[in-house]
């Protein structure tokens, strides 16, 4: 088997770099590609060197040596004092300098462009650097600085607060409002167990337990607890967001947001204590509705049956359920006279109107007729929902 190739030996000082012009041409090539230009300033003569993706970005015509007149004319007015002043300041001090400016094309356009700048050597007021084209990064920046103003309007306004808890580190970072809620001092930690002594007591296992599945289980979660204030006040919170994952999918925390809806539940419980006395008066009235010796009916607009108690049944010789949808001229035919006024009373939407009509009923027993009272009947709006129908009276 052949011996493999030795390597060269080579002395160490000759491991060494030494530009040649094609070196300076492949890295303007570089800058270039990457929309980078390099320029130098010397505030000796007031000279001004640049590379032609410089002046493309500056937005003047291309020339090795640049009129400095027509580059300051293409900085905005509102930014030309500031430029001149922190580079001319750099070059006396010999100290870097970066400036962010905007420039106004001979097209036009404006664009954002950031300088950088630093001395060469020992080269007195001599400065080298880049310009970049950031627009699009001021763009997003600016972008991103108003939605987040929007959420902190929308924040202030609907009373929610966003907050973040990093797990692996045990810190919670919320807004100043909620530190102050929760009774914390500016200097004072705030981390999981600070948020957990706050909570309910009987509540605090179950919080727990939510949020460490969260960080076994990534997930979305949505949950109320109650927190006890330091003023010994107990307030509803709701919490809504997600967990925190980091690249290879771990969890690393939560973030979501917290809205008080105290009120809300205080609504919701007044809510159901109202409900619960409607259900008991109506379970008076269903017990009444049935009980009364004489026969009674609501109906809909559209004048069809929507209850009948079982005296009404028993003069129309039909069980109760079996009126429930059935038009009142299907069950009574000779309530057809009373048709023209009753769908004229929903035509005009009438209120507290009573029609009194005798109707031949015909009873399981025995035929007859009979004195009705029909009623409209009206929402808290006082829209015509129905109307009542009273038997007032009954005859062979």
């Amino acid at each position: 088997m052949p011996a493999p190739p030795r390597e060269p030996n080579i002395p160490a000082q000759d491991l060494r770099f030494v530009p040649t012009p094609r070196d300076g041409s492949l890295l303007s090539h570089a800058l270039a590609s990457g929309s980078v230009g390099a320029w130098s300033w010397s505030a000796a003569d007031c000279t001004l060197v640049a590379d032609e993706t410089s002046c493309r970005l500056w937005g003047v015509p291309f020339s090795p040596l640049v009129d400095l007149r027509l580059l300051l004319a293409s900085i905005h007015p509102d930014d030309a004092g500031r430029v001149q002043a922190s580079i001319a300041s750099a070059a006396e001090a010999q100290a870097p300098a970066t400036v962010t400016c905007r420039l106004q094309h001979l097209n036009g356009e404006t664009r954002w462009v950031r300088l950088q700048g630093e001395p060469l050597g020992d080269a007195p007021k001599l400065l080298v650097g880049t310009i970049v084209d950031v627009t699009d990064l001021h763009r997003a920046e600016t972008a991103v600085g108003r939605l987040e103003e929007r959420l902190a309007g929308i924040e202030e306004i609907g009373g929610v607060h966003s907050y973040e808890w990093d797990a692996r580190v045990d810190r919670i970072m919320a807004p100043e409002e909620v530190r102050t809620l929760l009774g914390l001092a500016p200097q004072d930690a705030f981390d999981f167990q600070r948020f957990l002594d706050r909570l309910l007591p009987k509540e605090r296992d179950k919080v727990r337990e939510e949020v460490q599945g969260l960080l076994l289980r990534p997930d979305r979660f949505d949950f109320t607890f109650r927190l006890v204030l330091p003023d010994g006040s107990i307030r509803w919170f709701l919490s809504r967001g997600r967990s925190l994952v980091d690249p290879d999918g771990t969890a690393t925390g939560i973030t979501g947001i917290l809205l008080d809806v105290t009120a809300a539940k205080q609504a919701e419980g007044e809510l159901r204590r109202r409900y619960a006395d409607v259900q008991k008066h109506l379970q008076k009235l269903r017990s009444l509705f049935d009980t009364l010796p004489v026969g009674f009916a609501i109906l809909d607009r559209e004048l069809r049956f929507f209850e009948v108690n079982p005296a009404f049944g028993a003069l129309s010789g039909l069980d109760p359920d079996e009126h429930r949808g059935r038009s009142l001229f299907d069950v009574l035919p000779a309530a057809a006279a009373a048709e023209l006024a009753l769908r004229d009373a929903v035509r005009r939407e009438a209120r507290f109107e009573t029609f009194a009509v005798t109707l031949d009923i015909p009873a399981r027993e025995a035929a007859g007729s009979a004195r009705v009272h029909c009623r409209t009947i009206q929402d808290e709006a006082g829209l015509l929902v129905g109307f009542g129908l009273i038997v007032e009276s009954r005859s062979p």
